[in-house]
């Protein structure tokens, strides 16, 4: 099913934010132009080098980075154990991990309740601005609003997959395994939440093929972008 914002969304204090990014009032009259306080998502492929490139703007933009924090802030806003958090996140529920919380004496949180905390956490988020968030589906959970560059980062199977190898000292069967397993949980985790496919390129503003560009040049394009989109947030 896809998510439906308003279905999850219960805060007048973020409803009233949308409508002042997207130009409109209550009644859908359009009001003049906002100041936009944007954020950077980042959807990335396992390997690609998705959280270098996010760590390198964090520390050029001086922006906040959003990447475990937000399972955190998850737990503590539905008062769960982080580990309950990080079974859904990022990850289709399956049977095996439903049984698993059945029987578990934690309290538990289920994809419905989750989702809600997810959005409301990026929400929030991005209500401040000036943030860097990783995964988690932001880009389209924020592309109601103007307030986005939405970014992917992509690489070829052979380069990840030595990547990987070389990272975790495994060998290529198993980094090829795990990469592949890391795709489907998420290409599946953003299809059961917004009914979308994650690979689709009209999603994103800014795609970067990492296969022979640094994490340097990566984000340099992506501040570029920035730049090109928001003139007024550097």
């Amino acid at each position: 099913m896809k998510l439906k914002i308003d279905d999850v969304i219960k805060s007048e204090k973020i409803r009233n934010w949308i409508l002042a990014q997207t130009g409109m009032g209550e009644e859908g009259e359009e009001f003049g132009p906002r100041e936009v306080m944007p954020v950077i998502t980042i959807s990335r492929l396992l390997a690609s080098g998705g959280r270098d490139i996010a760590v390198r703007l964090n520390k050029i933009l001086g922006w906040e980075l959003w990447d475990r924090e937000i399972v955190d802030e998850i737990a503590t806003n539905a008062n769960v154990h982080r580990k309950m958090v990080e079974l859904l996140d990022e990850r289709h529920q399956t049977e095996i991990e439903a049984i698993l919380r059945a029987f578990s004496k934690e309290k538990t949180i289920d994809r419905y309740v989750y989702r809600r905390h997810l959005v409301e956490t990026i929400f929030t988020i991005a209500q401040r601005g000036k943030a860097i968030i990783l995964g988690r589906g932001a880009n389209f959970i924020l592309n109601c609003t103007r307030c986005t560059l939405a970014v992917r980062i992509v690489a070829s199977m052979e380069t990840r997959v030595n990547r990987l190898m070389r990272r975790e000292d495994i060998s290529e069967d198993e980094a090829k395994r795990k990469i592949l397993r890391s795709d489907r949980q998420r290409r599946d985790f953003v299809k059961k939440m917004f009914g979308l496919d994650i690979n689709d390129p009209i999603h994103y503003d800014l795609t970067v093929n990492t296969d022979h560009i640094g994490v340097e040049e990566a984000a340099d394009v992506i501040i570029t972008a920035l730049r090109a989109k928001f003139p007024q947030a550097l």
